[in-house]
Formats: structure tokens, sequence, C-alpha cells
């Protein structure tokens, strides 16, 4: 397979195409892609099917459907990939983009759906994991932020709270709900909430080894121009956060892929 191949789809037809296959997390990504929100799957199969045939990307025989073979290749280096690396973002203009790179010993295969177009593109990437990392950095757009050596702690609740109200961003509200912490130190406070003040984006980024329950643990970032921050989640109180630089934030994903895969080197 050229490792320049890169595939356009609909969400619908990405959604189909991951069923037809019995990929493990096909009914999750249709989720996720939102792909079926205003029909049954049913109901759009014969449709689905046709677009396929007319963009050459499928041939039909009665009822057999045969996969053009660069896409077939693709999908089947996510289906038998043996990790995972997802990434979630955010905007306050209400766009959503959510990028996997599924890992195999030849190579990675990056998915990425973006809400504001409703498009999936399937791309195998030459360079591997440093490729995909480097794509999901400029995808971020994150600000240019300087180094800075502040901490924070605060309750998994506060933590929540404030996470969930960055969707519609309030002002009052987001100072409220830092105010109420007891743990959270009134400087690095400050910090925290005027970097909310200039939201550009947040989200999540996870790595797992596929088919088990490995995984490392959930980093949520979030910030703009004055300042951007990375939580770690884990079971324990309180949660933690840094303010980084946007190039820290990419060392972070680096670092998370890194110790993840090793669990698969002997």
């Amino acid at each position: 397979m050229s490792s320049s191949v890169s595939i356009q789809l609909t969400a619908q037809e990405m959604v189909f195409l991951l069923q037809l296959l019995e990929f493990p997390e096909a009914e999750r990504l249709a989720l996720e892609f939102r792909a079926f929100e205003e029909a049954a799957v049913s109901a759009d199969y014969e449709r689905i099917k046709r677009q396929l045939k007319e963009a050459g990307l499928i041939s039909l025989d009665n009822q057999r459907i045969t996969l053009e073979l660069s896409l077939l290749e693709l999908l089947q280096a996510c289906k038998f990939s043996s990790a995972a690396v997802r990434l979630e973002s955010s905007c306050p203009v209400g766009n959503t983009c959510i990028t996997y790179g599924f890992v195999s010993a030849s190579g990675v295969t990056e998915i990425r759906w973006a809400s504001d177009s409703g498009e999936v593109h399937i791309t195998s990437l030459e360079s591997g994991l440093e490729e995909l990392l480097t794509r999901m950095g400029t995808e971020l757009e994150l600000p240019v932020t300087t180094e800075s050596s502040d901490r924070i702690q605060l309750h998994a609740e506060t933590f929540q709270r404030l996470y969930t109200n960055l969707v519609c961003p309030d002002q009052e509200i987001l100072r409220t709900i830092l105010e109420k912490d007891n743990l959270l130190n009134t400087q690095a406070g400050s910090a925290l909430y005027s970097s909310l003040l200039t939201l550009g984006h947040w989200g999540t980024y996870q790595v797992s080894i596929r088919g088990v329950d490995i995984h490392s643990n959930t980093m949520r970032f979030m910030g703009g121009p004055e300042g951007l921050w990375v939580f770690i989640e884990t079971t324990a109180e309180p949660v933690h956060g840094f303010r980084i630089t946007e190039t820290e934030l990419i060392q972070s994903f680096y670092a998370a892929v890194h110790s993840t895969l090793s669990i698969l080197t002997p």
C-alpha cells in the first residue's frame, strides 16, 4: 500500500464500511462521528452503497460487496492494529474534531472526523507516530505561550464541573466554580481563570492497547493565549494540573504513546 494514500468519506460511509469489516469499535465510532442521528442505519444502506459505488470505492455483484484495494488495505490496517491513539478537540464556535491513530508493526493509519463538515479522512502515514503526533499538534492550532512553573490542584468534582462548562463558557459561572474549591491556590486559580477567558481549544488525549483494558491516563487540556493547561485524570484525589507550553503538550503526547506502547515490547 502506498504511504501517501488518503481517502475522504462521509461519516455514514465510514461507519458502513467499518460495520461491513466487523471492526470492533464500529458502534462507538458511529456515535462519536454522529453518523446516524437522523435516520435508522438500515434505511440508509442502499443510498450509502450507491454513493460508494459511484465513487469507485466498492463494486457490487448481486449481494456481494468488494472494496477497492487501497481502501481495503487502509481499513484492514486499522482493524488489525495493536494500539490506538485518540485525540478529541473542541473550540468555542462549536466545532469538534476527533482523530484516531491506529498503530501496528507495519505503520500508522489515521482516521480523522470533523463536525463542521461531517467528513472523515483515512490516511496512511509515511513517518508513523512522529507524523501522527505532528499532525495532531498542527490540528490543535495551539497559541504560542510562555514557559511557566504554575501548578494547580482541585477537587475532581470541581474539575468536572469546570470542564463541562467549557462548552458554553460563562465568566461568572467559571469564577464561582473555582472560588468554591478549598484546595485551590489563589494565584494559580487566577492564572487558570485568565486562561479560560481567552479559551481557544480544549480536549482529551489517550493511548490504548486494543483488545485489552490497558490505556494511558487521560489527558485533558484547555487554554488559549493567556495560558495552556493540562490535567491528568487518575482515580485519586485531588486532580493536578500544570501550565505548559504548546511544545510541552506535544512532548506529553509523545511520552504517553511511548510509555503505553512499551507494554507491547518483549
